[in-house]
């Protein structure tokens, strides 16, 4: 796990597409690292389960619930640091927490909550990350 230094066995498909494409890569002269965001999905029926980052461990959790009761997100922090979210049929909030998660920054909940924890408005103004 980049942030925490420390080794951990993941088992996702997502994650063993992602792992063998970078041993290739290395295998072939690339001397990059795995870094790759954990994401999770599962379709349960209708609804779409989807993890974006690793929130295992999280101390603080913010329900953000829209007027669709079948759409839900959930963000996580761990002393005060953005993990990740999960969340139920929210694609749009699914795919720009990878990016955020991508960029490499560090963010707060403080940063966060600034925003009303709008993804698309964190995302601008870290515009200058990687993606």
């Amino acid at each position: 796990d980049r942030r925490t230094g420390k080794l951990m066995r993941l088992e996702s498909v997502q994650n063993a597409i992602d792992q063998a494409k970078c041993v290739a890569r290395r295998i072939t002269g690339n001397s990059e690292i795995y870094d790759s965001v954990a994401w999770f999905w599962s379709d349960q029926g209708s609804e779409k389960l989807q993890i974006a980052g690793l929130t295992i461990g999280a101390d603080q959790y913010v329900v953000r619930r829209t007027e669709d009761p079948a759409r839900v997100v959930i963000y996580a922090f761990r002393n005060a640091e953005f993990l990740g979210i999960e969340s139920v049929n929210a694609p749009f909030e699914h795919m720009t927490a990878r990016k955020i998660l991508a960029s490499g920054r560090f963010l707060t909940f403080d940063e966060f909550e600034k925003s009303d924890f709008n993804l698309r408005a964190i995302l601008a103004v870290h515009s200058g990350s990687k993606e």
